[in-house]
């Protein structure tokens, strides 16, 4: 491959790879569905479009489950408020009913990398 050649992928992958999501901290903005394990939060980075240099708040994300280090026999549990940091999670693929309990073996429902609605708090 020729010099400008590898410029171009390279540059090609950066950009790509600006787009995936892995991890954020967020601000704690909701606790009415703590008791069912799930937060609503804000990011407090914000998003940064690689080719214009623009950035844009991410929303409020809703009903986020929260994770606690935990074990068959033990968890770890923290109160959490209004106004706390969390990090943010998000999956590589589908996770939603393994946050919310289901642990057995599972086929996603659709494809999914690094989507704002696969996350977790931890």
């Amino acid at each position: 491959m020729n010099y400008q050649g590898e410029l171009v992928v390279r540059d090609l992958i950066s950009r790509s790879l600006n787009d995936l999501n892995i991890s954020v901290p967020a601000v704690v903005v909701g606790v009415e569905r703590l008791s069912d394990g799930l937060i609503d939060v804000k990011p407090i980075v914000n998003y940064m479009n690689s080719l214009t240099r623009e950035t844009v708040e991410y929303p409020v994300l809703r009903d986020v489950p929260v994770i606690f280090p935990s074990t068959k026999n033990t968890t770890i549990c923290f109160p959490i408020a209004q106004g706390d940091f969390v990090s943010l999670l998000f999956q590589s693929n589908y996770v939603r009913d393994f946050s919310l309990g289901n642990t057995e073996i599972q086929d996603p429902p659709y494809p999914n990398l690094g989507d704002l609605s696969q996350v977790v708090a931890i």
